[in-house]
C-alpha cells in the first residue's frame, strides 16, 4: 500500500481496510497466503529511530508558526514601547502555553490559548489584539496549572482540543 492510502486507512473503520486488503477479519489470512505476502512486502517492521532529547524538543517548538509570532511581538513590544513586563509574558507565553483550534459555531474553527498560571483574559486578549492579525488573536484564554505532555515534553494539543471542545458551544 503506497504511503497516502497507508494515510487514508487510518481514518477507515476497521471493516473498510480490510475489505480493500482482500482480509476476512474473522478468518484472517491463509498460511498461504500469508507467505505470499510476506513475500510480496517483507515482514512487517518498524523503522528505529533516535531519539529526541528534551533540548531538540525544546527547540522544535519554535518550528511553530505561533510561537515565532508570539516571540516577535515580544521582541517588537520591547523596542517599540520598551515595555519589559508584556515583553516577558509573551515570551513567557511561549514557554508555557499551546494554541489550539477548536470548534466555532461562527468561524469554524476559533483560537484559543491554554496557559499555564492565572491572568485576566480579556487584558491578554487585548494585549494579543495590538500585536497580531485579528484571525490569529485569540478568542479565548484559559488558564490551567499545567499542561498535558507526552515522554518527550510536547504538550499533547489532542488531549487540550478533547478537553476543551466545548469552549464555544
Amino acid at each position: 500500500m503506497d504511503a497516502p492510502a497507508q494515510l487514508r486507512s487510518a481514518s477507515l473503520e476497521a471493516t473498510e481496510v480490510a475489505q480493500q486488503l482482500g482480509v476476512d477479519p474473522a478468518q484472517g489470512l491463509s498460511a498461504d497466503e500469508a507467505r505470499r505476502r510476506l513475500q510480496e512486502h517483507g515482514p512487517n517492521r518498524l523503522t528505529a529511530t533516535k531519539k529526541e532529547s528534551g533540548f531538540q524538543a525544546f527547540l522544535r517548538q519554535y518550528q511553530d508558526f505561533m510561537q515565532i509570532v508570539l516571540l516577535a511581538a515580544a521582541v517588537i513590544n520591547l523596542i517599540a514601547t520598551q515595555d519589559v513586563g508584556t515583553s516577558v509574558v509573551l515570551a513567557g507565553l511561549t514557554l508555557f502555553n499551546a494554541v489550539i483550534g477548536l470548534p466555532h459555531p461562527d468561524f469554524g474553527e476559533g483560537v484559543c490559548a491554554v496557559v499555564i498560571g492565572k491572568g485576566e483574559e480579556a487584558t491578554m486578549i487585548a494585549e494579543c489584539r495590538k500585536k497580531l492579525a485579528a484571525f490569529k488573536t485569540p478568542k479565548r484564554i484559559l488558564f490551567v496549572s499545567d499542561l498535558p505532555r507526552n515522554a518527550m515534553g510536547k504538550v499533547q494539543k489532542n488531549l487540550l482540543r478533547q478537553a476543551y471542545a466545548d469552549t464555544f458551544n
